[in-house]
């Protein structure tokens, strides 16, 4: 059942399904007139309402009624510009056979004006890929955190400053508080208490760099190639704040790494 039908829902393909059963969901209202359906797992992807007597149009005198209309917000949410179109469209070549000669380049420019509107071009192999769809049906690329680079670099920067500003306000806070206990307590030796607001600052830093490193390790498995090279570059913005150079210089190594995996040039 190679050559069967499919058809995506909600990001999802369904099939592969016969023709009677891809007829049957057009009328229960599961594939719209905008649903990507497709003959087989080679052919590209085509709208619902480019397949002959698939769905079926609306019966229409002066316009779309309102009852219609209606109905099919009921059963496949409101209508697009692209359905109107496809819905006018067939009233015309019911009522007048004079415009049948015009259909064909008519559906073909509303097909054109509706693809830039609902593809895009998937960047890790090349195909168009409905914009609804949460991953690539040829090559399995996840969009659901798909964005272009400024925009990564931008979010990655303002993450590394949400990081960094609150673990300042948490040293200054430890520093006061070691003070006001100094101020209270004259009897314990300043050196003492400096040393242990060191030693915890310096345990802050190590728990938000390893926090950082397990982040990173959850967006290496399930995230995409930008997600992984965000968050190594969180990670070495932690340990260059704790001032951990080995470390620090291993995760900007990481950082390179996936960088160019992510498409991200290097300089």
């Amino acid at each position: 059942m190679s050559k069967g039908w499919y058809y995506q829902v909600m990001g999802e393909i369904i099939g592969p399904v016969s023709s009677a059963e891809l007829r049957a969901a057009a009328r229960a209202g599961i594939v719209c007139p905008g649903t990507f359906i497709r003959k087989g797992t080679t052919s590209d992807w085509i709208s619902a309402m480019s397949v002959e007597n698939l769905i079926e149009p609306p019966k229409l005198q002066d316009g779309i009624s309102s009852s219609h209309a209606d109905e099919h917000a009921s059963r496949c949410g409101p209508l697009s510009a692209d359905d109107l179109d496809a819905i006018a469209l067939e009233a015309v070549s019911v009522s007048s056979p004079k415009v049948k000669e015009e259909e064909g380049s008519v559906k073909s420019d509303v097909a054109t004006a509706g693809q830039s509107s609902k593809w895009r071009k998937c960047p890790d192999c090349g195909n168009m890929v409905s914009k609804r769809a949460l991953q690539c049906p040829t090559c399995g690329r996840s969009f659901t955190s798909f964005q272009s680079f400024p925009v990564a670099s931008q979010a990655g920067s303002r993450s590394v400053w949400f990081i960094i500003i609150p673990l300042s306000v948490i040293v200054g806070l430890i520093y006061w508080g070691f003070q006001v206990i100094g101020v209270m307590e004259p009897e314990r030796p300043m050196e003492r208490i400096h040393q242990q607001a060191q030693e915890e600052l310096r345990r802050i830093e190590r728990e938000v760099a390893e926090d950082a490193v397990r982040q990173y390790d959850i967006a290496k498995r399930s995230g995409a190639a930008m997600d992984a090279y965000i968050h190594a570059g969180l990670v070495a913005a932690a340990y260059i704040q704790a001032k951990d150079e080995v470390n620090y210089r291993k995760w900007k190594a990481i950082e390179y790494q996936e960088g160019i995996r992510a498409g991200v040039p290097q300089n």
